[in-house]
């Protein structure tokens, strides 16, 4: 009944292995590495989406706490540049927190291809309220036509 699990890739023994037991069940697998502390170099961000990505985890997900804008800048380049690379695999970054809620509507725009919004409560450091997220999105949709 579930269609997609969110998998801690490393806080898993063998996540390759618990990857493809899962697709084997049917459900889709979104491979994840949450930092709730920091935004590592761009170099270790590039290597972290690259070894989810090797994971054979159907969609790739990052999600990083920022210490300024330049951690969120940089997350959103090493999004384009995943996305170019491998413009075939669903990829989902996000920055977190107060610094981090550009990347959650501009993250389309680099490729990420999910954002959240929060409903009563976030479930996450920085989501803006669904109706909030809805908004600015449609006016940067529209702004696009």
């Amino acid at each position: 009944v579930v269609d997609f699990i969110d998998l801690e890739m490393f806080e898993t023994r063998k996540p390759e292995r618990e990857i493809r037991k899962l697709q084997e069940m049917g459900t889709h697998v979104i491979a994840s590495h949450h930092d709730f502390d920091e935004t590592p170099e761009k170099t270790v961000i590039r290597m972290l989406l690259e070894q989810i990505n090797e994971s054979g985890a159907d969609i790739v997900k990052l999600a990083l706490m920022p210490q300024c804008m330049q951690d969120v800048w940089n997350l959103l380049e090493e999004t384009e540049r995943f996305h170019t690379r491998y413009p075939n695999r669903p990829v989902i970054t996000m920055s977190m927190g107060a610094l981090g809620g550009i990347s959650r509507v501009a993250g389309e725009f680099d490729g990420s291809c999910v954002s959240f919004g929060a409903g009563k409560t976030a479930s996450a450091p920085g989501q803006l309220a669904m109706g909030e997220l809805t908004e600015v999105l449609d006016i940067l949709h529209e702004s696009l036509k």
